[in-house]
């Protein structure tokens, strides 16, 4: 498998990680409250490293797999085998406890974030990560290898919390240990975090020492730079949208942390964690706004800082066009310094789905974030110097931040983008397929597989050429590095009179998989004269 980031990408987790011995004899997932709603599509690969095509592609209800010393289906090995299950499932707001049971190495994503990494060979081991879920769907990803011995794969979760109360107010959730382990000793709402416990406890249910609290809640802001501040003794940890802003998880005096971040207009999720060692407790949270965000007139918002750690209220706000400046040894302002001063630029840009290489050349630091989720960290002292990240993106709108400071000399900051899609597949097949003759309206409609998604080749479709309908489709992309020579995952259909007739490739809908090989002629299953009516169709599964 790729780099995280082909993936789409790793983030700062909100999750609490647990490991416990499990046993290998008579092992079971804990009982579960809730179910998987929807099916896990299986990928078997006849290696440990998830590489290549996959020998065996299936369905699978459910991850609850002991194969003993065997394997998974005749096509794959006993040992150094690996699998990727992934599935979209439904939630209630909650929090959930989700538990992988593994032997060997599993690593699972919730929407694209890794919350359990336990990637090596071990004997059948428990891993546990607890996670707010928001109500709605939500994509899950599993993958596990196999090296020798027995094989054990199990995935699992189950609701532990109810949602978080009405927006404003704070679910309290008050353990009676340090590490917000297990169930909560006391669970209720607060309309502020604003405690001073001095040498006492929150409740009596709670030590005066070697406790611990996670509030969550839903709050409402303007589209604004805000600065949060935390005041804690001992530890404390914010996340704002899931994002860890402030990180202090130490024993230590009363001590104030702050953390200003750009938030836009609507609801944010927000979470605290804090515990208490010994001694005084005292835990509050506040923040204020520092900067309005008027409509732009221009695609990026600019704040430029007096400093070089974005600290504090911005000395300049303005829209720009584009982050492409070169300063040279002067400055973006006169109430900017020429040296030591930073800059952010936010957006939101309408992109299209497909693969997209960000590149950034400054001179110094920059980090790149898109929705929110860090692709490019070089926050150091350097000549001018170019960095790419490569991120797979739905079809809409995405939030694009980049940070810049400049120390000494010249200053350059720039920011492009390109999509990669046809760059990034040089391989090439053609795909052979018939229409009806001219005189009725009929055409075909490609889509190519991109990662998780169908992407639409060409919206308007391929109509006849020919008196018989016969049609070749010259160049369909085709990425070797994933697929290899097995060929790229197409689905193709076939329209007559503005009706589907015939389809392959949707596997989703039962259909078999349609692979466009690299330099060759990929036939579709209905050749000419093409079918005019779903009855007619020749493809296994396909039911109009």
């Amino acid at each position: 498998m790729r780099a995280a980031i082909r993936n789409c990408l790793i983030s700062f987790l909100a999750v609490a990680l647990s490991l416990v011995p499990f046993p290998l004899t008579g092992a079971s997932v804990p009982s579960v409250e809730a179910q998987p709603l929807t099916v896990w599509r299986g990928e078997f690969f006849a290696n440990a490293t998830l590489t290549g095509a996959p020998v065996l592609v299936r369905d699978d209800s459910q991850i609850n797999f002991d194969f003993g010393l065997g394997s998974p289906a005749p096509q794959v090995p006993a040992d150094f085998f690996s699998a990727r299950w992934t599935s979209t499932q439904l939630f209630g707001a909650a929090v959930h406890r989700f538990t992988v049971q593994t032997d060997d190495g599993a690593r699972l994503w919730i929407d694209d974030q890794l919350v359990i990494d336990a990637w090596r060979e071990q004997s059948p081991t428990v891993y546990t990560a607890d996670r707010f879920m928001t109500p709605g769907q939500h994509t899950l990803r599993l993958e596990y290898f196999e090296a020798t011995g027995g094989a054990v794969i199990r995935l699992a979760w189950q609701l532990l919390e109810p949602a978080p109360p009405a927006t404003g107010v704070w679910r309290g959730e008050y353990f009676a240990n340090r590490d917000l382990a297990g169930t909560p000793a006391l669970v209720r709402d607060d309309a502020q975090i604003n405690f001073d416990f001095g040498l006492g406890s929150p409740a009596p249910q709670i030590p005066a020492d070697f406790f611990s609290v996670r509030w969550t809640s839903t709050q409402t802001f303007d589209a604004a730079v805000y600065r949060f501040t935390v005041q804690t003794d001992d530890g404390a940890r914010l996340w704002i949208d899931d994002q860890l802003v402030i990180d202090a998880w130490r024993e230590q005096a009363v001590t104030v942390y702050t953390a200003d971040r750009f938030m836009t207009a609507g609801q944010h999720s927000m979470r605290l964690e804090y515990f208490e060692a010994t001694g005084g407790a005292v835990i509050r949270l506040s923040w204020q706004r520092l900067e309005p965000a008027p409509a732009p007139t221009g695609p990026w918002r600019a704040e430029y800082f007096a400093n070089r750690d974005l600290a504090g209220p911005p000395a300049v706000v303005r829209d720009e066009a584009q982050v492409n400046h070169d300063w040279g040894l002067g400055s973006p302002d006169p109430r900017i310094p020429a040296d030591n001063f930073s800059a952010r630029w936010t957006a939101s840009l309408q992109l299209a789905a497909g693969r997209y290489r960000f590149t950034t050349e400054t001179d110094d630091g920059v980090r790149l974030f898109v929705n929110n989720v860090l692709v490019i960290d070089q926050w150091r002292d350097q000549a001018r110097t170019a960095h790419s990240a490569e991120v797979d993106l739905a079809g809409g709108l995405h939030a694009v931040r980049m940070e810049y400071f400049e120390h000494l000399g010249a200053a350059f900051a720039r920011l492009t983008w390109e999509r990669l899609d046809e760059e990034r597949l040089p391989g090439g097949g053609n795909i052979i397929t018939c229409t009806t003759p001219p005189g009725r309206t009929s055409w075909i409609k490609v889509y190519r597989f991109c990662l998780d998604h169908w992407i639409d080749v060409n919206p308007h479709g391929w109509g006849p050429i020919s008196e018989s309908g016969f049609l070749k489709i010259d160049g369909m992309p085709v990425d070797v590095d994933r697929y290899g020579q097995q060929g790229h995952p197409y689905w193709v259909e076939l329209y007559v009179d503005g009706s589907l007739v015939c389809s392959v490739g949707n596997t989703d809908r039962g259909e078999p998989m349609f692979r466009v090989q690299p330099g060759m002629d990929n036939q579709t299953p209905w050749g000419c004269p093409a079918p005019t009516s779903p009855a007619q169709c020749p493809v296994p599964g396909f039911s109009g």
